[in-house]
């Protein structure tokens, strides 16, 4: 249960920064957005685990940082593959 309430919470943060990106930004290169997303969630991530090491009670985890980056790739995923319908949805109509 633990990873995957980390894989939802970084797949969030994943889903936020990618509605922060404009669409023509995103549309003009996509795999580049994409793999700053994930890349954002694998860094904010080792931060956190980082931030862990020096908080009593707490320990690092690396199967931590796995499920954090695993939910952001699952997001952008997600996110790459409903622009993707949407695209050629517009372009049958």
């Amino acid at each position: 249960l633990d990873k995957l309430l980390h894989a939802v919470a970084y797949g969030v943060l994943a889903l936020t920064a990618l509605y922060a990106v404009p669409e023509d930004t995103y549309r003009a290169e996509p795999y580049r957005i994409s793999l700053l997303v994930v890349l954002l969630c694998l860094l904010y991530g080792s931060s956190d685990e980082l931030h862990q090491s020096f908080v009593p009670a707490r320990t690092p985890s690396l199967l931590d940082l796995l499920a954090d980056t695993l939910g952001g790739v699952a997001a952008v995923v997600v996110w790459f593959t409903m622009k993707k319908k949407a695209v050629r949805r517009v372009g049958t109509d």
